[in-house]
């Protein structure tokens, strides 16, 4: 700035000073953020988990005379399900009685469906209606297994993170698998002449 009468003016500023306060200005606003991992994942990805895969199917093993039970696979450990009642009488699904058995005959609790809330899964299951020449369709999960959905649905959608993590989600998942395969789907069914269940085994399939 120059005086003289009161008056002033700022000098322009050269093109290399602009530079050089751009610089600056770029320095300040990102000196205290965190870098972010650069690592690959073993698809290729940058810093996240390779992508969830899950491929089966659940094949009847001792089924019950009118009633047909169909389960799919839904999300990292649970289960759609299709209950048809093709009987001239009305029959229940009794959902306390029902469970999910591992290859190795471990349990892993009761069927949990995905409408109750997660304050009330220890709380008792009203029997499910199934009336007749109708179905009904549930999406269900055991309660051991609750856990390995909670922690898939945090970790798997992660685009940043260490190597060690993803390791241990691909652990995590491994371990999930090797229960999974080769268990067994209870399902207790109610009918007028009394209960019986339905059992269907899970077969791993080839991934694509």
């Amino acid at each position: 700035m120059r005086a003289g009468g009161g008056r002033g003016y700022l000098r322009p500023m050269g093109k290399a000073s602009i530079l050089l306060l751009w610089s600056l200005l770029s320095a300040a606003c990102y000196a205290d953020q965190p870098a972010r991992p650069t690592n690959l994942n073993p698809d290729g990805g940058l810093g996240g988990p390779p992508r969830f895969q899950r491929a089966e199917e659940v094949r009847a093993e001792h089924s019950i005379d009118g009633i047909t039970i169909d389960a799919v696979p839904v999300g990292a450990s649970a289960w759609a399900l299709r209950i048809g009642n093709a009987g001239i009488e009305a029959a229940s699904v009794i959902w306390d009685e029902s469970s999910f058995v591992s290859a190795d005959g471990e349990a892993f609790g009761r069927l949990v469906r995905s409408s109750t809330r997660k304050g009330d899964v220890g709380l008792p299951q009203p029997p499910m209606p199934v009336p007749s020449q109708a179905a009904i369709a549930e999406t269900v999960i055991a309660e051991k297994l609750i856990a390995f959905e909670e922690y898939e649905a945090y970790w798997g959608p992660m685009r940043y993170i260490t190597r060690q993590d993803i390791e241990q989600v691909i652990a995590t998942r491994s371990r999930l698998r090797k229960i999974i395969d080769g268990g067994r789907l209870l399902v207790v069914i109610a009918q007028p002449a009394g209960k019986q269940t339905w059992t269907g085994r899970v077969h791993a399939l080839p991934l694509n």
